[in-house]
């Protein structure tokens, strides 16, 4: 309404209302997207996925696109293994996604100033990954929440990161269907560690 009446011959309001335009058409975007996303792994919640993923490689690519979104320096990510293979069921797309969205969350909210580490650990019959930050941390009573749709550990924190509040609650639900869950550790100024247990096998 404002482009079409008074800023319709005004350059600077118009430029002002436009990028508006754009952020928030964005974030709603996004929000669509995740809900989507929500709804169809919530479908499919209890059928176990039937294919096996290459956690190494899925790993880097998760640490890749990271990377690129954020447009950070690759030696803010610090990846730790002593294997060069490690396969375990799943499925990929969504295994990447989860990963994504706990490596994000780590980078937006963490703010640590010191590089995010990421772990997989191999133990015989489990693997275990984990996401490690350095930053300000969660405060105790807020890690139960953490996975429930729209839920903020800081509701004064402004609306400016573009979440829509729903990454940790596809995690939880992708993991589910994993037959896994994730757990999350944190003390306040200190960081947050987030870490998945998988079986080997089903």
């Amino acid at each position: 309404e404002t482009l079409l009446g008074v800023g319709k011959n005004d350059s600077d309001v118009r430029e002002k209302f436009l990028k508006i335009l754009k952020i928030e058409s964005s974030r709603i975007s996004s929000l669509v997207n995740d809900l989507l996303s929500l709804t169809r792994i919530e479908r499919i919640e209890h059928t176990p996925p039937d294919t096996v993923v290459e956690m190494i490689d899925l790993l880097k690519d998760a640490i890749n696109v990271s990377l690129t979104s954020h447009k950070i320096d690759k030696r803010m990510i610090k990846f730790f293994t002593k294997k060069n293979e490690v396969k375990v069921p799943g499925d990929y797309n969504e295994l990447k996604q989860v990963f994504i969205n706990i490596i994000d969350n780590s980078l937006k909210y963490g703010m640590s100033k010191k590089p995010l580490e990421i772990r997989l650990e191999d133990n015989k019959q489990m693997i275990k990954v984990t996401v490690q930050d350095f930053g300000q941390g969660i405060k105790v009573e807020d890690i139960p929440m953490l996975t429930n749709r729209f839920f903020r550990a800081d509701q004064s924190r402004p609306r400016d990161f573009g979440s829509t509040g729903l990454g940790l609650s596809i995690v939880k639900h992708i993991l589910n269907r994993h037959k896994t869950q994730i757990n999350i550790e944190s003390e306040v100024g200190k960081g947050s560690k987030f870490s998945v247990e998988f079986l080997k096998a089903f």
